[in-house]
């Protein structure tokens, strides 16, 4: 996105690889961890870090990293990040994960940012009333559609559709499989589909069995270009203990295909308008969650007004919306 602005951009992933296009430098930490897991290989790591910062002389540093190891973290801000322009992107609703406790030292760490970036308004008035951070800003998450012509999908049925990790602890898809148990949709003809991998792919086929809905309910494996089987989809579901900015929901509206949420303290009524472009409903209820599904398929009019409604709600995701901000950002330094 900001290379496209004229930015010249590097990038340093912690994990191995990096599974989207970037133009320039690219240190991989996550590969140099592969190769030696060792206190000596943390080292040699950080000493990576160090000179590809120093050698480089960046204009900004845009970390988007978590943030939860208090000695780590002030090494690298003090250490490596020094006297830097650093901006702090924030992603999530659960601050704990991008601030080191305890809160004070979090305070005195962060507080020299030159700007602190939450991607949600939810989430960056939450730090400024936790922290007290006067440097905060919203900046979206943007989307951008894969233009690939290839539509075809191994589905020939009607569908509601999870996509994401597999991850049960934090996507809470028991819920959403007892939901649609609850429902009548199967009674219906309308499958459940959940596209992704994860740790609890096998404990959740197994509560399939339990709830003997394995012909209703499939799981099909994660894939780089999932815009096929989320714009065929009926709806799409999101059932999760807490998120950030929801990008599930702002990339399956940008496809035309309307949404159905647990409601959160966090982005999800920034991108969700109940009734216009989807429905929200209280967390932790089978029988709310239930009920929309029925309501969601039995009211064709709401379902027809949410759909009409879906490209056109989520307009300010835009790629180019989002960029205009981020160069607002960095050109007013």
């Amino acid at each position: 996105m900001l290379s496209d602005l004229g930015y010249d951009i590097s990038v340093v992933s912690v994990l191995s690889g990096v599974d989207y296009h970037f133009s320039g430098n690219h240190l991989d930490l996550g590969e140099m961890k592969n190769d030696d897991a060792s206190f000596f290989g943390k080292t040699k790591r950080m000493s990576a870090f160090k000179n590809f910062i120093d050698e480089n002389k960046f204009d900004f540093i845009i970390d988007c990293r978590p943030k939860n190891v208090s000695l780590r973290e002030v090494f690298i801000y003090r250490h490596i990040y020094k006297n830097r322009k650093v901006i702090n992107v924030v992603h999530s609703h659960h601050l704990q994960t991008y601030f080191i406790s305890p809160k004070w030292l979090s305070k005195v760490l962060f507080k020299n940012c030159f700007r602190i970036v939450g991607v949600s308004q939810a989430i960056s008035a939450k730090i400024e009333t936790v922290y007290g951070f006067k440097n905060v800003t919203t900046i979206y998450n943007s989307v951008k559609l894969n233009t690939s012509k290839n539509s075809e999908i191994p589905l020939d049925f009607p569908y509601l559709l999870y996509f994401g990790r597999i991850e049960d602890s934090i996507k809470n898809l028991s819920l959403l499989l007892a939901s649609y148990k609850q429902s009548s949709l199967n009674e219906k003809g309308f499958h459940l589909v959940l596209l992704g991998d994860g740790p609890d792919k096998e404990k959740l086929k197994n509560f399939t069995k339990q709830l003997k809905l394995q012909n209703f309910i499939h799981f099909l494996d994660f894939t780089l270009n999932p815009e096929p089987i989320v714009s065929r989809a009926k709806c799409t579901v999101l059932t999760s203990h807490y998120e950030g900015l929801p990008m599930v929901l702002i990339e399956s509206l940008s496809l035309g295909t309307p949404v159905i949420s647990v409601e959160y303290n966090s982005g999800v009524k920034e991108i969700v308008k109940n009734g216009h472009n989807g429905l929200i409903v209280p967390n932790y209820s089978s029988n709310e969650l239930a009920n929309a599904f029925n309501r969601f398929f039995e009211d064709e009019a709401l379902y027809l007004r949410c759909k009409e409604n879906a490209k056109s709600s989520v307009a300010k995701f835009e790629m180019y919306n989002v960029s205009k901000q981020w160069n607002s950002l960095l050109q007013n330094s």
